[in-house]
């Protein structure tokens, strides 16, 4: 289940932090379990090592070949939003209920995305 999965997260005060909990409210999703980690690069390698999900802007994972990165969100400032994880655990139920969830809270309109590898 999506709600016992651990979310990194970035420091209170954090744009992403803001984003992240402006999106979650959006889907009406309360996380169960969250790690704040101040810093993208650490909240990035706490993702890469496993510890749990993590939403980022586009350009704070993008590059990085050990992450998959899925479109979920277009907040208000224009900026895209990832939800990030290992491309290993892709095949996790609850990861793949959690991509599927955000995807389709960001946009109704469409089917889900498909990770990109």
């Amino acid at each position: 289940m999506l709600s016992s999965r651990t979310f990194i997260m970035r420091e209170k005060g954090s744009i992403t932090r803001v984003a992240t909990e402006l999106m979650f409210a959006g889907a009406k999703f309360v996380p169960g379990n969250v790690m704040e980690i101040t810093g993208r690069e650490a909240v990035k390698e706490a993702v890469v090592a496993g510890l749990g999900l993590s939403v980022f802007f586009a350009h704070e994972a993008e590059g990085d070949s050990r992450l998959a990165l899925v479109d979920v969100a277009a907040p208000p400032t224009g900026a895209a939003i990832y939800a990030v994880a290992l491309k290993d655990s892709l095949d996790i139920p609850a990861v793949g209920s959690f991509i599927k969830h955000v995807t389709q809270a960001a946009h109704p309109e469409a089917r889900q995305r498909p990770p990109r590898k």
